[in-house]
């Protein structure tokens, strides 16, 4: 009888009882290899390229072109919402927002102060409601005096004038001081948008932390021109991380979300980690033909980095205790070889380890490696 044994392990998980295990059996002897269905878990993936990526990741690029004059952080400092990374040259912002605040400040005196165009025209109105009122009185007085035949047509013409003029002219200046009290109140308005663009202008020249993170790389220094198309730093979580798969459009429509994930880190050699899927993008690369995945971790490694690249599963489907054979041993037409010839048999679920065996053969059943 041959003798065989467990040669190496490969990956391809096999979720039972949160352990994952996956055996490849192969002859140690020279005769003909065999094997027997045998009932355990197995399950079918969909493999993808994964990378490491903090939560929240995201490239920090100045709002305005500029020279570094100041770098606030390191690599790996912390940062809030809202903390300065970078300062660039601000000199002609700062001259252009000392300027715009003179204009307020000009503009608001003009409107609102003691010595203002308005309250000299209020005067003006004042004087010229005080000469109506005079006039009108004196032209009324000049009317019952015609009436009694006293008097002349030439003076109750006089004082008509007099009034009409008077108050023709408190209409002009009331008409004057609505007319140039929205003149100065649209200046100051325009003074006041001038400044506080002039100030976000300004503002501009401080480049800020968009969230709470940590700093993982800083492109630029101290020196160096700048504009909106360079990248200053990259900032993200420094304690959640995603992770970025590339799953195959062939494979896509097979993936959903909450599906187990198992990964594999180069950095962590054959240690299996298990993760979930969290969201799956409805647009396709072109230049890859592959959509892009995400998971999160639900059993994470102790520490993780930025860029951490390796291999993952995407369980699409799992079944306990199926009747499965090596893959290796059952042929393109679906035959395996026994001692009573080639014999057609059903499958089920399949990987590159085990495919299951739904008729055909039992657990007596020696099959032999054959010819693929």
């Amino acid at each position: 009888m041959a003798l065989f044994k467990i040669s190496y392990f490969l990956f391809l998980p096999v979720f039972f009882h949160g352990l994952w295990m996956s055996v490849l059996l192969t002859s140690c002897q020279e005769e003909a290899a065999y094997v027997k269905p045998t009932y355990q878990d197995i399950n079918e993936a969909v493999y993808s390229t994964v990378t490491v990526e903090p939560q929240g990741y995201y490239t920090v690029y100045p709002a305005v072109a500029g020279i570094i004059t100041q770098r606030l952080v390191e690599e790996g400092d912390a940062v809030e919402r809202g903390s300065t990374l970078f300062q660039l040259d601000n000199s002609q912002p700062k001259i252009s927002s000392d300027i715009a605040r003179l204009s307020l400040e000009t503009a608001r005196e003009t409107y609102r102060g003691d010595a203002t165009l308005l309250k000299e025209i209020a005067e003006n109105i004042s004087s010229a409601r005080l000469k109506l009122k005079n006039d009108s009185l004196n032209f009324v007085q000049q009317q019952r005096l015609w009436q009694q035949n006293i008097g002349s047509q030439q003076l109750l013409d006089d004082r008509r004038l007099a009034y009409e003029i008077a108050r023709n002219e408190l209409d002009r200046l009331t008409n004057n001081y609505t007319r140039t009290q929205r003149d100065l109140e649209r200046q100051l308005a325009s003074a006041r948008n001038s400044y506080t663009i002039s100030t976000i202008n300004q503002a501009d020249f401080t480049v800020k932390s968009q969230r709470k993170g940590k700093v993982y790389e800083i492109f630029r220094e101290i020196g160096e021109a700048v504009n909106p198309q360079v990248p200053l730093a990259s900032i993200g979580s420094a304690t959640d991380f995603v992770l970025r798969l590339k799953v195959d459009e062939v494979d896509i429509s097979r993936v959903q979300v909450g599906q187990k994930v198992a990964v594999l880190l180069d950095a962590y050699g054959e240690e299996v980690f298990l993760a979930k899927v969290t969201q799956i993008s409805p647009s396709m690369d072109e230049r890859s033909q592959t959509f892009a995945v995400e998971a999160l971790f639900i059993q994470a490694p102790t520490r993780l980095f930025n860029g951490l690249t390796g291999e993952a599963s995407i369980i699409i489907q799992e079944k306990k205790k199926a009747l499965v054979l090596p893959t290796v041993y059952i042929s393109k037409n679906s035959e395996v070889k026994t001692d009573s010839g080639l014999v057609k048999v059903k499958t089920g679920l399949a990987n590159l380890i085990y495919t299951e065996i739904l008729s055909g053969v039992d657990t007596s059943t020696l099959i032999y490696e054959t010819a693929q």
